[in-house]
């Protein structure tokens, strides 16, 4: 039993880790994965010898069943189980009552087959298992499977996972699972069944603004739309569906030129550990700075070192030779400084040649750090990792005053915004390493942390659309949604999003390998599907009250998938994912039909 749990446990990890509000069932198989196995259902065969695929001749009804088969020799001396496995509730607020599942199986023979349908809440490790009753005289029969569980009054419940669990010697078949939560039915979006009506093509097409990615000049002509919408707004967001889209690096990069050059933005902030940032500064406004260089010596994240970047910084570079009065500048907005390393050297650095007090305090919180990291590889208990968690907290706390003694006499206000900063990166990664801190919530913390002490800069926030997008649950915020609440009117958020292409990402989290990927075309039931239907291969499209309204344009209501792919290669069935409904995540969407893959210097 132990050994099945675990199972079921490395599953399920999968699972959550892309868990969002928005429901699918898919029950019938009917839509088909890029994998050409069925949409949303994660598959775990473990060390089975078992194959899976949709089967269009046996099936219950539809045009699919979900056929599952192990025929090697070796079954016959271990039994392995496979499971299939789909989610309800990992993004939602919804209190659960009672849970009916119902699903129809068929085996090819009796022999040993076993298929058990499970339930298992989010949290905890109780499973219940519903079998096919009487299946020695009905094998080749379609049956059906019912699981019924009702919460304890005193333990709400507002998540969990369901399917099969197979230990099966031949040949099983699965098909029109339907499942019932607190008495009602879970159903598909409509957006997965219904193609977009000539209507809400024909609005599309007359509320676009093209945007031509064929030159620089073009392109900078085009932006006059998008600096419209801005209008004098003080944060502008920009996101990106991958870190490694070549079209969106372009976007970018026009877009800060002209807010920089007609709108008086001074400040990018980038998706980028904050005292890295710090450093590029120095660099590019140093005398003839060699910016590839530079970019691939510092510890910048591997998708940034890129030709796009580069070309960028230099721009940055140019323009603040010839405007020495009004530079731009990139800020950080990042924690993930790893064993906080960076930031306690530039700590480390100023306390050495100006600071004694503040160069021994960072050498007592090297080894104080050196310890709780220690502690917490040996597996000590969580109460000693907390004591020893609580010591860098009150280091922390002691350099805040050193900091607070050295303010009152320098007058430095840069120098010491800096200083202040990489204590608060120390502080967030020791929160979101050891406590419950929250990454989303960090960096929309640095991003207003910068802007009030420095009120009369303009920002640029380059980060993943889901970073940049307005979407809050239960479960978590984004940085967008943090924002929002924050700048209220005085922030635009835009997306960047494609229908089909490829990208530049990391073949796992090592980073030791980048190559090109191509991601899946969009589908019916993803905002891109639509969005590929208009008249123009490159265009923005705003989402103002005034699109909001039209009766033509409810589709961008309509609960549907964004292409979502982090920086390292998707390993999971569905390039696309939920979160947030278009017209509320961001105020306004940049599409290209087809893009390429980001210049990085890492592929060999």
């Amino acid at each position: 039993m132990k050994k099945r749990n675990l199972l079921f446990f490395t599953l399920f990890v999968i699972l959550s880790s892309a868990g969002y509000a928005q429901e699918i069932v898919n029950g019938g198989f009917e839509m088909p994965s890029q994998k050409s196995i069925s949409r949303n259902w994660i598959v775990e065969l473990g060390k089975s010898a078992y194959t899976i695929q949709l089967d269009s001749i046996e099936k219950h009804s539809g045009k699919y069943a979900l056929q599952l088969s192990d025929t090697s020799a070796a079954a016959h001396a271990i039994k392995k189980e496979a499971i299939i496995a789909n989610t309800f509730g990992m993004g939602s607020s919804q209190k659960v009552a009672t849970v009916e599942i119902r699903a129809w199986v068929k085996y090819a023979n009796a022999g040993d087959s076993a298929i058990a349908l499970f339930f298992q809440p989010a949290r905890g490790n109780k499973i219940i298992r519903s079998y096919v009753k009487d299946f020695q005289h009905n094998a080749q029969q379609w049956q059906q499977i019912t699981l019924t569980f009702e919460a304890e009054k005193d333990k709400p419940l507002f998540g969990f996972y369901y399917g099969f669990e197979i230990t099966a010697k031949g040949m099983v078949w699965m098909d029109d699972i339907e499942i019932k939560v607190n008495g009602a039915k879970v159903i598909d979006p409509q957006s997965f069944r219904s193609e977009p009506t000539t209507k809400n093509i024909k609005w599309l097409n007359a509320n676009l603004s093209p945007i031509r990615m064929t030159g620089k000049q073009e392109l900078q002509k085009d932006l006059v739309q998008v600096g419209k919408f801005v209008a004098s707004s003080r944060i502008v967001t920009l996101g990106e569906p991958t870190h490694g889209t070549h079209e969106a690096f372009k976007f970018k990069m026009a877009a800060i030129q002209y807010l920089v050059e007609n709108k008086g933005f001074t400040t990018i902030a980038l998706e980028e550990v904050i005292p890295t940032c710090d450093i590029m500064n120095r660099v590019i406004n140093s005398p003839n700075p060699s910016i590839k260089d530079s970019l691939m010596k510092l510890p910048f994240y591997k998708l940034y070192q890129t030709a796009e970047m580069v070309e960028l910084l230099q721009w940055v570079q140019g323009y603040n030779q010839k405007n020495p009065d009004k530079k731009v500048k990139f800020i950080g907005m990042d924690m993930e400084d790893i064993q906080m390393k960076s930031s306690r050297n530039l700590l480390r650095d100023y306390g050495k040649k100006h600071e004694l007090a503040i160069y021994q305090m960072i050498g007592k919180i090297d080894d104080h750090l050196d310890s709780l990291l220690a502690i917490n590889k040996s597996g000590a208990k969580q109460e000693n990792v907390v004591k020893a968690a609580e010591l860098l907290k009150s280091d922390f706390k002691n350099l805040h005053v050193l900091l607070t003694n050295i303010d009152k006499g320098t007058g430095n206000v840069q120098l010491m915004f800096n200083l202040r900063t990489y204590l608060r990166v120390c502080e967030q990664w020791l929160q979101s390493r050891f406590y419950e801190g929250d990454r989303d919530r960090f960096m929309a913390e640095n991003i207003e942390f910068y802007s009030e002490n420095f009120p009369k800069e303009k920002l640029i926030v380059w980060a993943h659309n889901l970073h940049v997008a307005r979407y809050a649950d239960q479960l978590r915020s984004t940085m967008g949604s943090y924002l929002k609440n924050y700048y209220q009117k005085d922030i635009v958020s835009i997306g960047f999003t494609s229908s089909q292409g490829h990208y530049t990402a990391a073949h796992d989290y090592s980073q030791k390998n980048w190559d090109i990927f191509p991601f899946e075309k969009a589908y019916m039931g993803t905002y891109e599907y639509i969005l590929t239907r208009a008249n123009q291969s490159s265009y923005f499209l705003p989402l103002n009250q005034k699109a909001k309204h039209a009766p033509e344009a409810s589709w961008l209501g309509t609960p549907m998938k964004h292409l979502d792919i982090s920086y390292i290669r998707s390993g999971e069935d569905d390039d696309y994912k939920f979160y947030g409904n278009l017209d509320t995540v961001f105020d306004g969407i940049v599409f290209c039909r087809e893009t390429t893959a980001s210049q990085s210097y890492w592929i060999k």
